[in-house]
């Protein structure tokens, strides 16, 4: 990544893969993390007492892979108080199968 992380935003490295996570704060039993996915930005939760690596059961996605991108996915992030029923603002795919707010159509 090529821009400057916003302060308070952490960059952690898996030393195996070299891939990295912003975790954006701690909010309870979970950190709140921003990674990189193939097409887009993802916020997502990880157990504080939880390996690192691990993949979350809840994330949501935010369009595109650039900075403005990056940027409105750790502003929600931030923004966002961590509570298992609320979920940050600007996403547009959710864990759950919505898409910007609306369920998928499955055909």
């Amino acid at each position: 990544m090529t821009y400057p992380v916003p302060a308070g935003v952490v960059r952690l490295t898996d030393p195996a893969t070299g891939t990295a996570r912003f975790r954006v704060k701690t909010v309870g039993d979970y950190h709140i993390e921003v990674i990189s996915m193939a097409f887009n930005w993802r916020v997502h939760t990880v157990l504080v007492d939880g390996f690192p690596w691990t993949w979350s059961a809840r994330f949501w996605c935010y369009q595109g892979r650039g900075r403005d991108s990056f940027l409105a996915a750790v502003l929600a992030a931030q923004a966002w108080d961590g509570g298992n029923d609320t979920e940050p603002a600007g996403w547009v795919k959710s864990w759950d199968g919505r898409y910007a707010g609306r369920l998928a159509r499955h055909r």
